[in-house]
């Protein structure tokens, strides 16, 4: 017999009091060999091809540069530990064939026709469609540069960016780098720039660039000197077709690989001389005195990536003097910033924004091609059609990931030894490095975006019902062959879930560690719409251009998988949420369809209007990120309350799962905490 008080929904104020859904038409036992279970996933891979997108694509991969192996640990941790709330949920679906909203709008609370979580729900749903205007965006932006129209964007994103320029500009008067040298080998006299083949504030930047790297020239060793000349010759060479080392095995971009490296080397040695000096003479200005107070393995990183920016320019400069417009465009709005000049800065920003972030089609095409291919598949398609396309993307990604992982792992320049894979599993924080963020923050951060997020664990038991696991178990009555059948039907969803985990957990430390061995090793911190196209060519000088086509690919298939699933998942939430407000009824199937197409079609279009609108997609994004950090907690919140109000006594899980349950709230807790602290 049931134990009333923790098992009836009755006792609990509802909206609208509806009668459960189910019968026992469709009641079937749940499959126990292993066959029979595998044919019977699929929720949880919908949900991970939500959840490997853009979080895992762009956040966790950047967190790997800025932190280090380090963090390794609390990537594994926030995969596995919001998992508990998650099941927790689809226990309560499964049980009582309600959704998540209805579900949720039994917490006991304040009320205005719905209660307190519902209203908010209906807040942070709002705020996501500005995050799914950056996927989207994300999409259109990986398929310009894999598949470019005009090559407006392609050609855009060869320029670093503006964070990344000031941080070249802000340094370029106290080290020396590749483009230094370039720039003072072809002016003779910094003071006879032609202002015919540059404008004026151009030549104002190049004169500074050109004097500085000369008196920094001067302080440097002679017989260092010497070997940077040379290696800045044969790069020179060798870009030109003229290097007497390329042969049979040879080619000349291995060779300009090599060049480059060496110099990069040199130029290593003559700025940690530079520096030193600087401390001896405390010459060194507050904008760039952090450099002084890094430990070696720090400034050889930052001076790594300063070499590697400086190649960056260099490159584009050759295209028609894109590189110095680009920095000089930067220097600029420095300069106008500092004289507080309105004028003069809303000219800056107009230069910036031709030079360095230019208005661009392609993106644009590409995201219109998959916001109507969405809405095709949405009107098209119901479960089985998203459990597909989703199953095939992730799988597709998953295996391109891990591929790229293991190629890294194959090169002595990109590889991460055992010692430093177990050294990310101590549970350390990174070591703090001047000038740039505090890694608790990081590391606080970085545990709110990884694994399930709060749409995902709200959306999650709608797939649960989608695919037939509470109609399967029947209706909840005293009858031990009902409760037989929802024990065996949450063993099933338990397999689901957690499977789903691997797959997401084994992704994201994928991302991660091609974040720690290619930017955090590079002393490279890229920044929105450069991750992609950066980490991309990152592989092409070693594996060939195959490597960065395939990781675009990947990205193409985790960015898209992300958009369509949230799209659906949103979909069937705000349908559900008309219901709970009662906007429309519970029993007309055929009003039910009509909404969710209505919301199919609506949420793309809204998602891509956001993006075409020019809004910042990182603000959209910290926008909606501190609204799902805020909704974790009352979701968890929720999930106790089923847990020990709501939970069938003969359903009642194992006190160690109790115990695990209570630790992934206050996960959810301490996330909802840090990402209104970090956000205002």
């Amino acid at each position: 017999m049931n134990d009333k008080t923790q098992d009836s929904p009755d006792e609990t104020p509802q909206a609208d009091g509806e009668a459960s859904p189910l019968d026992n038409s469709e009641a079937i036992p749940a499959p126990t060999d292993f066959f029979g279970i595998l044919k019977r996933l699929g929720p949880g891979l919908i949900i991970a091809g939500a959840i490997v997108g853009s979080g895992e694509l762009i956040a966790t991969t950047k967190t790997g540069a800025q932190a280090g192996i380090t963090l390794l640990w609390l990537i594994i941790l926030g995969c596995l530990i919001k998992v508990f709330v998650q099941i927790e949920l689809g226990r309560y679906t499964i049980t009582h064939g309600e959704t998540t909203l209805t579900a949720l709008n039994r917490v006991p609370g304040p009320r205005l026709k719905v209660n307190w979580i519902v209203w908010f729900w209906l807040f942070m749903m709002l705020c996501t469609i500005g995050q799914l205007g950056g996927i989207v965006g994300g999409v259109g932006q990986s398929m310009a540069i894999s598949m470019p129209i005009t090559g407006d964007f392609r050609e855009a994103i060869q320029i670093p960016s503006v964070s990344q320029i000031n941080r070249y500009i802000d340094q370029d008067s106290y080290l020396l780098s590749e483009w230094d040298l370039r720039l003072s080998r072809n002016v003779a006299d910094p003071d006879e720039i032609s202002d015919e083949k540059y404008k004026s504030f151009e030549k104002a930047w190049l004169s500074k660039s050109i004097s500085s790297t000369r008196q920094l020239i001067d302080q440097v060793d002679q017989e260092l000197l010497l070997k940077i000349n040379e290696q800045a010759e044969r790069l020179i060479k060798t870009e030109a077709g003229q290097s007497p080392a390329l042969g049979v095995l040879s080619s000349p971009s291995q060779e300009k690989i090599s060049a480059r490296k060496e110099l990069r080397e040199h130029l290593s040695q003559a700025n940690t001389e530079l520096l030193k000096s600087l401390t001896e003479t405390e010459g060194l200005p507050d904008a760039v005195k952090y450099l002084l107070e890094m430990t070696p393995a720090q400034l050889q990183r930052a001076l790594h990536g300063h070499a590697i920016l400086a190649a960056e320019l260099s490159d584009v400069n050759r295209d028609r003097n894109r590189g110095v417009a680009a920095a000089a465009s930067a220097f600029s709005l420095q300069q106008a910033a500092d004289f507080q000049d309105d004028s003069q800065i809303s000219a800056a920003k107009s230069l910036v924004a031709v030079a360095i972030e230019p208005a661009t089609q392609d993106d644009k095409i590409w995201a219109g091609v998959g916001t109507l291919i969405t809405i095709i598949l949405l009107w098209a398609g119901r479960y089985h059609l998203l459990q597909n396309i989703s199953t095939i993307l992730v799988v597709a990604f998953t295996l391109i990931t891990i591929g790229n992982v293991i190629s890294l792992q194959m090169t002595e320049q990109w590889s991460i030894s055992l010692s430093q894979f177990m050294g990310g599993l101590t549970g350390g924080l990174p070591e703090k490095v001047p000038g740039e963020k505090d890694p608790l923050l990081t590391a606080l951060a970085t545990f709110g975006i990884i694994g399930v997020g709060a749409t995902e664990l709200i959306t999650y038991p709608y797939w649960c019902l989608e695919k037939g696991y509470a109609k399967w178990a029947g209706v909840r009555s005293d009858d031990a062959a009902w409760a037989h059948r929802a024990k065996g039907w949450m063993r099933v969803m338990l397999y689901d879930a957690f499977l789903s985990m691997v797959v997401y957990t084994v992704a994201t430390i994928a991302f991660y560690m091609m974040g720690v061995a290619v930017l955090f090793n590079e002393g490279r911190d890229p920044e929105g719409i450069r991750m992609v196209s950066t980490l991309a060519s990152a592989y092409v000088p070693v594996f060939g251009e195959y490597a960065g086509w395939l990781f675009l690919i990947g990205a193409i298939a985790v960015l898209y998988s992300t958009f369509l699933v949230a799209n659906a998942g949103n979909a069937r939430m705000y349908v559900d949420g008309c219901k709970v407000f009662g906007l429309i009824g519970r029993d007309n199937p055929k009003t039910h369809d009509r909404t969710l197409l209505f919301f199919c079609t609506l949420i793309p279009l809204l998602s891509f209007s956001m993006y075409l609108t020019g809004a910042d997609p990182v603000t959209l994004v910290l926008i909606a990120g501190m609204a799902q950090a805020v909704m974790l907690p009352m979701i968890g919140l929720g999930s106790l309350f089923f847990r020990y109000r709501m939970t069938d006594q003969r359903l009642k899980p194992s006190k160690l799962w109790d115990t695990m349950l209570v630790l992934s709230c206050l996960g959810l807790l301490i996330t909802g905490i840090w990402g209104v602290v970090s956000r205002l």
